[in-house]
């Protein structure tokens, strides 16, 4: 399977924001969004508009459970 842009997003998040929406939506099952949905929306991710990022987003918008978490971290900035 190829690598695409829906694998490789330029964007990126700080973890001191990933830490925030970790310790507002713990990662527990019974949730009404799915956490990647979560994230999603507590990023305004609504607003990013580059083609690039926007498959991948979709993707994350989708994604429960510990492939949200995956996702979430490939994006991480370890760095701030």
């Amino acid at each position: 399977m190829p690598i695409t842009s829906c694998d490789m997003p330029t964007l990126t998040v700080p973890l001191s924001r990933v830490v925030e929406f970790r310790k507002a939506h713990p990662h527990t099952s019974g949730q009404v969004l799915r956490y990647g949905q979560a994230f999603y929306n507590y990023m305004d991710f609504n607003k990013v508009t580059s083609a690039e990022n926007r498959c991948f987003l979709d993707r994350l918008h989708a994604a429960d459970g510990d492939k949200a978490v995956k996702m979430i971290e490939s994006i991480t900035d370890y760095q701030n």
